[in-house]
């Protein structure tokens, strides 16, 4: 499944990738990288973001995997 695509949850949530580009340390929501000639560009520094693991990674999803939209209304 490619990162920058939206998971769908049971509960209707949509979880997204967290993606940390390297070189200026930004971390966002994959739908924050626009995308320019199939690349993904970075909303902070605007540098393309070429290669996984080299320039960029996934270092999460948002909402987190443990969430539970049940629990966040019960506090």
């Amino acid at each position: 499944m490619s990162s920058n695509k939206a998971i769908s949850h049971e509960s209707g949530v949509k979880k997204r990738a967290l993606i940390h580009h390297f070189l200026c340390a930004y971390v966002g929501l994959s739908s924050d990288f626009k995308r320019s000639n199939g690349d993904r560009i970075c909303p902070k520094c605007q540098r393309a973001l070429i290669q996984k693991n080299n320039d960029w990674n996934v270092v999460g999803t948002f909402p987190p995997k443990n969430y539970s939209p049940k629990a966040a209304t019960d506090s």
